[in-house]
């Protein structure tokens, strides 16, 4: 992506937060480690499962704020900015529990990047 992106362009990445590790703060998934949970433990695998539909799931890894950066700037790019999106108030009248959960710990993390 960094090699399409002109001089003047953006790259939008948008993941799971790093530290969105809290099982009531999902609304449809559920995050579970196959080990006790260490946020500098790199490469962790992760399962998310869907919490009705146990057929859905996905397998992830969980990493550091720090690796998406250096993987950023490996391919050459560098971060503008970083967005940690906050839930807003007016959802917290549809749903206090996801809300003060999403309060602590953040869903997702954003990075700006430009060459």
């Amino acid at each position: 992506m960094a090699y399409h992106l002109n001089e003047q362009g953006e790259l939008i990445i948008a993941i799971p937060h790093p530290a969105f590790n809290e099982a009531d703060n999902g609304d449809t998934m559920y995050k579970s480690f196959d080990e006790d949970y260490i946020y500098s433990k790199k490469g962790a695998k992760v399962l998310y499962t869907h919490r009705t539909d146990k057929s859905i799931y996905f397998t992830d890894f969980h990493w550091m704020i720090e690796d998406y950066v250096d993987c950023i700037k490996s391919a050459g790019l560098v971060v503008k900015d970083i967005k940690e999106p906050l839930p807003t108030l007016e959802s917290k009248d549809k749903n206090p529990t996801v809300y003060e959960a999403r309060i602590k710990y953040p869903i997702m993390i954003i990075f700006v990047c430009s060459k």
